[in-house]
C-alpha cells in the first residue's frame, strides 16, 4: 500500500492557492445597485487612489487650518486693513472657512456614527478558498469622501465671484469623475453612492438653516456624543478589527476638530462687535465688497493710527487662533497614535 503524506498534500494545495489570485465576488447581492462593479485596471486604480488621497478628511482639514493661518499673515504683510471693503472680504472669508471645517467634521462624525451603528456588508469581497474578507477597507455607507467632495463642490458653486460658469462645470465634472472611479475601483456600489449623496444633501441643507450659535450647539453636542461612543467602543473592539478601528479613528478626529471649531467661531464673534450670531447666510458675495461708495474706503494717508492698530491686533489674534486650532488637531492625532500603541500592547 502507498503511504500518503497528507502534510505534503496540504503544502501543495496551499502553494497552488497562493499562485492563484483570490476571487472577487459580490458581497451584498447580484442586483445592479448592490453588486461589485470592480474593473481590474491599473489606470483606474491609480486615478481612484489619487482621488482618495486628494479628497481625504485630513487633507481638507489641514488646508482649512493653513488658510486660517496664512490669511492673516498676508493681510498683515500687504496692509489691507486700511480699506473697509477688503476688511469685510477678510471677515466673510474667514467665517466661511471656519464653517467649511465645521461641515467637514460634522459630516465625518455623522458618517462614522452610521458606520459603527449599522452592520454594512461590502459590495466587493475576496475569497481565497478559505476566508472571505472585504476587498476594499475604505468601503463604507455613507462614503465620507463623497460627502466631503460634495461640501467642497457646494462651496465652489455658491461663492459669487468671477468665472461662475467654469467653476460650476468643473465642480460637476470632478464630482462625477470621482464617483465613477470610486465605483469602478470596487470601493462603493451604486446604492452606497446614492445613500452618500442624500446624506450629503441633508447635511448641507441643515447647515443653511443653522446660524452661528446653532453651529456652536451642534459642534458641542456632536463632540460629546462621538467621544462617549469612542470611549465605550474603542477599548473593547477598536483594536481587533481594521474596519472598526479606522472608523473610530475618524470619529475621534472629527470630535477634536468640532471642539476646535467652537473655539474658532467663539473667538471670531468675540473679536468682532458687528458679528450676528443669528445670521444664517454667510455666503461670500462679490457685490458686498466690489460696490464702491464714498464711505467704503479709508484713505491710507489720512487713516488714523487707531484704525490701523485695531485691524492689526485683530489679524494677530486670528493668526494665533488659527495656529492654536491646528496644534490642537495635531496633538489629537498624536494622542490617537499613543492610544493605538497602548491597546495593541495590551491585547497582543
Amino acid at each position: 500500500m502507498w503511504d500518503v503524506d497528507f502534510d505534503m498534500i496540504k503544502k501543495v494545495v496551499i502553494f497552488l492557492q497562493n499562485l492563484m489570485p483570490p476571487l472577487i465576488l459580490n458581497g451584498v447581492s447580484d442586483s445592479w445597485t448592490d453588486c461589485c462593479l470592480y474593473v481590474d485596471n491599473k489606470v483606474i486604480y491609480a486615478i481612484a487612489t489619487t482621488f482618495d488621497r486628494l479628497f481625504h478628511y485630513d487633507c481638507f482639514i489641514t488646508v482649512g487650518f493653513l488658510i486660517l493661518i496664512i490669511f492673516p499673515i498676508l493681510f498683515k504683510l500687504y496692509e489691507f486693513g486700511l480699506q473697509q471693503r477688503l476688511r469685510m472680504f477678510y471677515d466673510h472669508s474667514r467665517v466661511i472657512f471656519i464653517n467649511f471645517i465645521f461641515l467637514c467634521s460634522f459630516s465625518l462624525a455623522i458618517s462614522t456614527i452610521m458606520h459603527l451603528s449599522v452592520q454594512q456588508p461590502m459590495p466587493c469581497i475576496t475569497w481565497d478558498g478559505d476566508n472571505i474578507v472585504p476587498f476594499r477597507t475604505s468601503s463604507r455607507t455613507p462614503n465620507e469622501g463623497i460627502i466631503l467632495l460634495m461640501i467642497l463642490c457646494h462651496a465652489i458653486w455658491i461663492v459669487d465671484i468671477e468665472l461662475k460658469i467654469i467653476r460650476r462645470i468643473a465642480s460637476i465634472l470632478v464630482f462625477n469623475l470621482y464617483v465613477t472611479f470610486v465605483v469602478l475601483n470596487g470601493e462603493s456600489s451604486i446604492s452606497q453612492i446614492l445613500v452618500s449623496f442624500f446624506v450629503g444633501i441633508w447635511i448641507i441643507s441643515v447647515h443653511h438653516f443653522v446660524p452661528p450659535i446653532g453651529t456652536i450647539i451642534l459642534s458641542v453636542g456632536s463632540s460629546i456624543f462621538v467621544f462617549a461612543l469612542f470611549g465605550v467602543v474603542y477599548p473593547t473592539v477598536g483594536w481587533s478589527t481594521h474596519l472598526i478601528r479606522e472608523s473610530l479613528h475618524l470619529v475621534f478626529r472629527s470630535g477634536i476638530v468640532l471642539l476646535v471649531t467652537v473655539y474658532q467661531l467663539a473667538r471670531f464673534g468675540y473679536l468682532r462687535r458687528h458679528f450676528d450670531w443669528f445670521k444664517t447666510n454667510w455666503e461670500l458675495n462679490r457685490h458686498v465688497w466690489m460696490e464702491s461708495t464714498a464711505v467704503d474706503a479709508v484713505i491710507p494717508s489720512t487713516a488714523r493710527d487707531s484704525t490701523k492698530d485695531n485691524f492689526g491686533n485683530l489679524l494677530s489674534n486670528d493668526l494665533i487662533d488659527g495656529a492654536v486650532g491646528f496644534i490642537v488637531y495635531l496633538l489629537g492625532n498624536f494622542l490617537l497614535l499613543r492610544l493605538d500603541q497602548h491597546f495593541d500592547f495590551m491585547f497582543e
